[in-house]
């Protein structure tokens, strides 16, 4: 253990809360709009909320050395945190002038429910460990003037979509789409339902966890609305202005294969949902077929998805009003982005106009030599570009299998490129399949959640450690 998480440690505590809400305070005073901090950690205490556990830490101290030793773990606050601890009466210096109290509740967030990090477990906190989460968000909450908001009630969440499915019924789209692909794409919002007892990660339960659980954590699509093309981005754009200034984000979300209508609605919901975004959280919608016996089916519709990809992300950037779009892309669907945004690069005037914020590639089902051919283009188009790569994703091992070429998502060997971030996520999925990910491991979330709300290099997120290839190209870890 470092000397600064010693000196933590041994603290009484009352000097630890007292420590603790010093610094918080210290942090929220040197901010320009104090509504704002209030704002953004209410957001975080109703995401918290949802995925804590009912009991309750009964020692105050517990939970500011446990925060505090989190805290030290991260390189903005150490050495500010280091002089506090030496010096009662110091104050708390913010020398880049960016750092808000929604970094501090993300990193607590992210790291407490995680193993080991920058936290010295004791037998009381290891005990406590459940309710920890809600336990520090309740105590951050009171530092700064706030109260938090109990049980999570279950809650809509729209998510807008484009699609080139053909509709089950042309004369009634509630009714939602198909597998065949259709000559036009189509347009509309998704309202989808999602329960208080919602986990982090998880579109659902399986039927027996619900049965011994007796709740049920499923969200299901309670609407499916049409729009025509111009009323979609006007209404879009509306929403976004209605918004907070700093909510005003966009993310898009294209599915990989073996995927539903139903089901990409679902986990657009979900992503958007548990990364908090407020602005417009869409989805494109591919013809794959929904059955994993029509793998090739699949791949012959998504390498038709270039042009409509293409334009649908630059409506998306140019049309919405939005202050960033970012890109979120997975297994399969990484094959008609990489072509979509590629067309986009070489199209010099359509180019001129669009820019976007976060490209996010997850599980790429991609042959790793064209990735590497045609990736320059997320490069010119995006403020970064981060690719997730693992060595358990036995869907994308077996389609390399099957082509019996590399794939960009699968390591060994490892996939990098210039200008793009490769992290390994192995060690932060733990399902079965290893291939969901992006939107199902809680390391993963919390890092995307960065990238999106900060736009941060690997190095100055927290839980990432870096790592070298056997030829020297660097890249990054993540979880346990």
């Amino acid at each position: 253990m470092s000397d600064l998480l010693n000196q933590i440690q041994a603290l009484s505590d009352a000097d630890a809360v007292a420590l603790l809400r010093r610094f918080i305070r210290a942090l929220g005073t040197g901010l320009p709009k104090p509504e704002l901090v209030q704002r953004q950690a209410q957001g975080i205490a109703d995401a918290l909320s949802l995925v804590a556990a009912p009991e309750e830490i009964t020692s105050e101290g517990d939970i500011a050395r446990s925060a505090l030793q989190i805290l030290a773990g991260d390189a903005r606050f150490r050495e500010s945190l280091q002089t506090m601890v030496s010096n009662a009466h110091s104050t708390f210096s913010r020398s880049d002038g960016q750092i808000e109290v929604s970094d501090l509740l993300a990193v607590l967030q992210s790291q407490v429910p995680a193993t080991g990090g920058a936290m010295q477990q004791t037998d009381r906190t290891a005990a406590a460990q459940p309710g920890l989460v809600r336990a520090l968000a309740r105590h951050l909450l009171r530092t700064v003037g706030l109260q938090p908001s109990g049980t999570q009630a279950d809650a809509e969440y729209p998510v807008w979509y484009a699609t080139s499915r053909k509709p089950l019924d042309r004369a009634n789209p509630s009714l939602g789409f198909g597998v065949e692909r259709d000559h036009c794409i189509h347009y509309g919002i998704c309202k989808v339902f999602i329960p208080k007892s919602h986990k982090v990660g998880s579109t659902g339960s399986p039927w027996w966890k619900r049965l011994l659980s007796a709740t049920d954590d499923r969200m299901r699509v309670l609407t499916t609305d049409s729009l025509q093309v111009d009323a979609f981005f006007q209404k879009m754009q509306q929403h976004l202005r209605q918004s907070n200034v700093e909510d005003q984000d966009a993310v898009v979300f294209i599915h990989g294969f073996n995927v539903s209508f139903e089901e990409a609605a679902l986990r657009a919901a979900q992503i958007g949902f548990d990364l908090q975004i407020k602005g417009a959280m869409a989805f494109y919608s591919w013809a794959s077929r929904g059955s994993v016996k029509m793998y090739p089916a699949d791949e012959a519709s998504v390498e038709l998805e270039e042009t409509p990809i293409a334009d649908f992300l630059c409506d998306m950037a140019m049309r919405t009003g939005a202050r960033r779009v970012h890109v979120i892309a997975h297994s399969m669907g990484n094959r008609g982005l990489l072509r979509a945004v590629s067309q986009i690069a070489q199209n010099a005037e359509r180019r001129s106009g669009v820019r976007f914020g976060q490209i996010i590639l997850a599980a790429a089902d991609i042959d790793a030599r064209k990735f590497q051919e045609l990736c320059k283009a997320y490069t010119l188009l995006s403020e970064r570009t981060t690719l997730y790569v693992s060595s358990r994703d036995i869907a994308v091992e077996a389609s390399g299998w099957l082509h019996d070429f590399p794939r960009a998502g699968l390591m060994p060997p490892i996939t990098t490129a210039a200008g793009i971030d490769t992290v390994n996520a192995t060690n932060a999925d733990v399902s079965l399949l290893g291939h969901g990910y992006v939107a199902e491991a809680r390391d993963v979330i919390s890092d995307i959640h960065a990238l999106i709300r900060h736009g941060a290099a690997p190095a100055q997120r927290f839980g990432l450690r870096l790592a070298t290839t056997v030829d020297g190209a660097p890249y990054w870890l993540i979880g346990a």
